[in-house]
């Protein structure tokens, strides 16, 4: 009630706090084109948190459809008065060119007043733009200045840039030492990447002492967190007992792990351990283990199908059976073909799929898909646009 007065008499304070109370539905319903309104009015009275709000909710469509040109406008209003997240982002799209003409000098002025207010992520973008060069004169000493400022202040970004910049020593002296510094600094960040390549310091001792088991470590927490080559590091120091003990169960399953992304090494080398435990290879890949060669992708099925001298595991198996029936091996189609029909190995019923691969068969002469097609059309399982279809 209060508020609503102090706003009736042209308080701009009161309009911005009723806007956000309207907004987060606090005490009143909630009402985002009234709120919206509010912030409005107090931009337009001259209330400095407004220009930020009205300007950021105009961006992201609040109460309506994105209004970029707008935004910018009172972002820059915001910017020109004063306010730090207003200089921020409006650097932001000078620099991007959403709602401004693109203008990557202007942009390094807003964001070195950013700066001055003590914006660290103004100072990782500034330092960007100088080291970079795009669009403005390249200056890695000043650019380096201030990565490192806002690294050391625990900007995540900046972090990894520096122990980057430090690592390669392509536009900045090399600094291991200083690298794998950045590096943990990253891994308290819970990065990643720095996890990775700290990793990878430790096992070749760059700038830290040679330690494979603490690298093993690292690799690992990487890999739990999705990393694809931390898992393969990581599956090999334990297939290989390189600074942990020799754990090939541990081994399959990180490079089951990298094989399901993507990764075909990591694919050569889990098959290698599940169809050849007993190697003592080292080799990243397998040569043993033609993963493109439909007779053995098709062996590969029947042996993780029927636990055929290794552990049974039918789902997987259909992972094998498939590649081979795709390229082309006339078995393989039919016994897929049969298998999303029926729903066996875990798989669900597929008749769709199934009819599919029966076709494919027949297309390639194979008999056994052509008399299953057939009693499907007979049966009346399938439809045909002819009735005599299966004769």
């Amino acid at each position: 009630r209060y508020f609503k007065i102090a706003v009736e008499k042209g308080d701009p304070e009161s309009m911005f706090i009723l806007g956000e109370m309207i907004e987060n539905g606090e005490g009143i319903e909630k009402d985002p084109k009234e709120a919206m309104r509010l912030y409005k009015m107090s931009a337009d009275n001259g209330y400095l948190d407004a220009f930020f709000v009205y300007g950021m909710k105009l961006l992201d469509g609040v109460g309506g459809s994105p209004e970029p040109y707008t935004a910018c406008s009172y972002l820059k209003k915001g910017a020109d008065k004063g306010d730090p997240r207003s200089i921020h982002n409006y650097a932001v799209m000078l620099e991007s060119g959403k709602g401004v003409a693109v203008d990557k000098k202007e942009a390094l002025k807003y964001y070195k007043q950013g700066i001055e207010k003590g914006m660290i992520q103004s100072m990782y973008n500034y330092a960007k733009l100088l080291l970079e060069g795009d669009g403005v004169q390249s200056d890695v000493e000043e650019g380096f200045k201030y990565l490192k400022i806002s690294a050391d202040k625990g900007f995540t970004a900046s972090i990894w840039g520096c122990a980057v910049l430090l690592h390669q020593g392509k536009i900045v002296p090399q600094n291991y030492e200083e690298a794998a510094k950045y590096y943990k600094m990253g891994i308290e960040k819970g990065d990643v990447n720095s996890m990775y390549n700290y990793a990878m310091m430790l096992e070749f001792g760059q700038g830290v002492p040679v330690d494979c088991k603490k690298a093993s470590y690292y690799f690992k927490m990487a890999a739990d967190k999705g990393e694809v080559s931390s898992m393969v590091h990581y599956a090999i120091m334990c297939r290989d007992g390189k600074g942990i003990p020799v754990n090939k169960d541990e081994a399959r399953k990180y490079f089951k792990m990298a094989s399901d992304k993507g990764d075909k090494n990591a694919e050569s080398c889990y098959l290698k351990l599940v169809f050849d435990p007993s190697s003592d290879t080292n080799e990243v890949s397998s040569t043993s283990i033609d993963i493109e060669d439909p007779n053995k992708l098709f062996k590969m099925w029947w042996d993780l199908f029927s636990g055929n001298g290794v552990p049974m595991n039918k789902k997987e198996s259909i992972k094998y059976l498939k590649k081979a029936a795709d390229k082309g091996h006339l078995k393989s189609i039919l016994n897929y073909a049969e298998i999303v029909r029926l729903g066996i190995g875990g798989i669900p019923v597929n008749m769709e799929e199934a009819i599919k691969y029966y076709k494919i068969g027949i297309d390639l002469g194979e008999p056994e898909c052509m008399f299953k097609y057939g009693l499907l059309l007979e049966n009346g399982t399938i439809a045909s646009t002819n009735p005599k279809e299966w004769i």
